[in-house]
């Protein structure tokens, strides 16, 4: 099926009958048809912290091409409600049958779904199938309670040990410790899986999702059993890991019903949002450098298995799981959140401000403070000019007084962290990168890009905007037969990246 020189160019020919209009219009339709026979669609829901999208994949069986169309874009928005921070799950649901319908509308004849999401946050289902309660954000205060507990059990060094993972506080494993209806629980569902299974009425544990819990076994790729009974968690809720890229089941009927469409199909993909990303990079390497940017921005290298080692400890590093059973050497920073952050800030006070005058303005700046990202008050939901003018005067740095300041401050200090990073990748996995993918929305930042390249020395080879939506409708049409691996690279060199 991969696109070759010598691959032949279907013709269709219509030949007009001499008389009779019905002739003409049965030949018509039936050459709208053949070429409609020719097109795939598949839906992808690319969920993030900060917002949703559903965007129509169409794959072009004749001229081997793929094109990305957005039906729908939500925000999605924590709930503070009582003592938790939650995650409208209800409202994220009708989301994805607005996106479908949206699709119906727009005419797209949609055949398969597929839900990403970042990681580590989960549903609880009890013994009569029902969500117990709204997924609770991974910024709840319970994530840094769980890790304080975790961390008077055991040293940072014993859990890197047993876990090959960085105990970062937003891991599965803390907001487990601090989970109220954890014995109520038949089985803990990532939100990936937790949306095909309220799709389609199937249940999979998907690898990459589990993984960010901090409880998988690397070396067995099941669970980490022993360390589970240590920590006292119920162990039925710990259902079989899955790979991905397999049918989990129909959509449901009244679903299907309510929207006017077919029982489509539901399938599992490689769930967590980073990993599925890596999917839409145009190489076909075994090991390469990746920055992936968003809400979140990750630095990582591309593996096959998990790396041990000193240096792996020294810096803080994590194996995570990847497209099934690829482990991946990472580091989480908090990424695209400061500017989000700072856009609000403003637009709050009454400037009318947009991302791309943002980065126009911070182009203009001269400052040259930065500030350490990795400090915890960046990561919360305060007022980011705030904390960065506090941080700035505590350190003694010279204040920034512009929004293009604050911007830049922000810009180096990602930049001069990535770096950092990408030269302690480099030593643990003993090898040195001439260049290193970058994908996400940061790709639309010019400022950050520069920033990267000056800080680093490495050439950024630029994937695509929507790597994770690609990764996603990719998978999907592996996932039904409509192509195959080694396509891949072939098809996203064709899009327009």
């Amino acid at each position: 099926m991969g696109e070759n020189a010598s691959s032949p160019t279907q013709v269709y020919i219509i030949r007009t009958p001499r008389s009779g209009s019905g002739v003409f219009e049965r030949a018509r339709r039936n050459l709208a048809s053949s070429i409609k026979e020719l097109l795939m669609d598949v839906l992808a829901v690319d969920l993030g912290a900060s917002n949703g999208r559903g965007i129509v994949g169409r794959y072009d069986e004749n001229k081997k091409s793929l094109s990305l169309h957005e039906v729908h874009r939500f925000e999605n928005e924590p709930v503070k409600l009582g003592d938790y921070l939650y995650w409208d799950f209800p409202y994220l649901f009708r989301q994805i049958k607005i996106a479908l319908l949206n699709a119906k509308n727009e005419g797209f004849d949609v055949k398969s779904i597929a839900v990403d999401t970042w990681g580590v946050d989960y549903g609880l289902i009890d013994k009569n199938a029902q969500l117990i309660s709204n997924p609770i954000n991974y910024r709840d205060d319970r994530s840094t309670k769980g890790l304080e507990k975790l961390l008077s059990m055991y040293s940072k060094e014993d859990l890197k040990k047993r876990t090959y993972m960085n105990s970062e506080s937003y891991n599965t494993v803390n907001q487990l410790l601090f989970e109220s209806n954890i014995d109520l629980g038949e089985k803990m569902l990532f939100m990936p899986d937790l949306f095909t299974y309220f799709l389609s009425g199937e249940s999979v544990c998907e690898y990459s999702m589990a993984s960010t819990s901090q409880l998988v076994d690397y070396d067995n790729l099941d669970w980490n059993w022993k360390f589970i009974d240590e920590l006292g968690l119920n162990k039925k809720i710990f259902t079989e890991i899955t790979k991905p890229m397999q049918v989990a089941g129909k959509l449901k009927k009244e679903i299907a019903d309510e929207i006017g469409i077919e029982q489509i199909d539901v399938v599992s993909i490689t769930g967590h949002d980073t990993h599925l990303a890596l999917n839409s990079v145009p190489s076909e390497a075994d090991d390469f450098l990746f920055v992936a940017t968003g809400t979140w921005i990750i630095i990582g290298s591309k593996q096959k298995k998990p790396v041990y080692n000193e240096s792996l400890v020294k810096f803080d590093l994590s194996n995570e799981g990847g497209t099934y059973p690829d482990v991946n050497i990472l580091k989480n920073h908090v990424g695209l959140w400061l500017m989000q952050r700072t856009k609000k800030y403003f637009n709050d006070r009454g400037d009318d401000i947009g991302f791309s005058e943002m980065i126009d303005l911070g182009e203009k700046s001269k400052l040259d403070s930065l500030i350490d990202i990795a400090d915890p008050r960046f990561f919360g939901m305060g007022k980011m000019p705030e904390l960065i003018a506090d941080y700035l005067k505590e350190t003694g740095q010279e204040p920034a007084e512009t929004v293009g300041d604050y911007v830049r401050v922000i810009e180096r200090s990602l930049a001069k962290k990535i770096a950092e990073t990408i030269a302690n990748i480099e030593t643990t996995v003993d090898k040195t990168y001439e260049e290193v993918y970058m994908f996400g929305g940061g790709l639309r930042d010019r400022l950050l890009k520069g920033f990267i390249e000056e800080f680093s020395g490495k050439k950024i080879i630029e994937g695509v905007i929507e790597g994770t939506a690609t990764g996603n409708v990719l998978e999907q049409l592996m996932s039904l037969g409509v192509i195959d691996d080694s396509q891949r690279v072939e098809i996203i060199k064709g899009m327009n990246l």
